[in-house]
């Protein structure tokens, strides 16, 4: 039902205080979203750590931020993912320009292939993807964590609603999305879980293992010549 509450599964229980001990060894994806590039729409980062063993995701870290430009952002990312194992970054399908700026960044930048539906329609897609991994599985866990710290993650899963004109007009932000404002970080995150889902994922996934440099104070420039 698109009434009401986007993910209503969203709880305590789906929210982890600290990160496991072998956390260092998980490689990384990165969830980008930025909304028709508008200064004043949020520049949504999710970081988020695949542990392979139980099958599962933790978003660890975030940025969050609005009026100023993805070049300096992204520059707070890497600096974010020095010494990660870092896969992919991930971006919408439909936001060339924001793909662009990514790859003057980052070596690998991945879309999902959503050529063949809307837009409209790839969000609610991915927003389902992402009802599936917060539900409790058999073994008591969601497969969808996210770590206390990051603060606008869970104020958004928590409070985005489903659009209804007559009572939720006020709370638009983004009017190319079918919910209110309080998207932007979950958006980021399905790609993510929707790039995962797809077959191919899994196996370019484990393949990959891209380590950004420790010690180089330039870590834009490093990534540029190395790839």
């Amino acid at each position: 039902s698109k009434r009401g509450r986007v993910f209503p599964s969203f709880d305590q229980k789906r929210i982890i205080s600290e990160l496991p001990e072998n956390f260092d060894s998980f490689p990384v994806m990165v969830g980008v979203h930025h909304q028709n590039n508008a200064f004043n729409n949020p520049f949504t980062v999710s970081f988020i750590a695949r542990n392979t063993d139980k099958e599962e995701y933790i978003v660890y870290d975030e940025i969050h931020e609005t009026q100023a430009s993805p070049e300096i952002l992204l520059q707070k990312v890497a600096e974010k993912l020095r010494g990660k194992r870092l896969i992919f970054a991930i971006t919408d399908y439909f936001n060339p320009a924001l793909q662009d700026v990514l790859k003057e960044v980052f070596p690998n930048v991945m879309v999902n292939d959503e050529k063949k539906y809307t837009q409209a329609h790839c969000i609610v897609r991915r927003i389902q993807a992402l009802q599936t991994e917060l539900k409790i599985r058999e073994d008591g866990e969601p497969r969808l964590k996210v770590l206390a710290s990051c603060e606008n993650h869970i104020e958004e899963f928590t409070k985005c609603k489903w659009h209804f004109p007559k009572s939720e007009q006020s709370e638009m932000a983004e009017t190319a999305l079918p919910t209110t404002k309080y998207i932007s970080t979950p958006m980021a995150v399905s790609y993510v879980i929707a790039f995962a889902w797809i077959g191919s994922g899994r196996e370019i996934y484990e393949a990959q293992r891209i380590v950004l440099p420790k010690k180089n104070s330039s870590i834009i420039s490093e990534i540029s010549r190395r790839y």
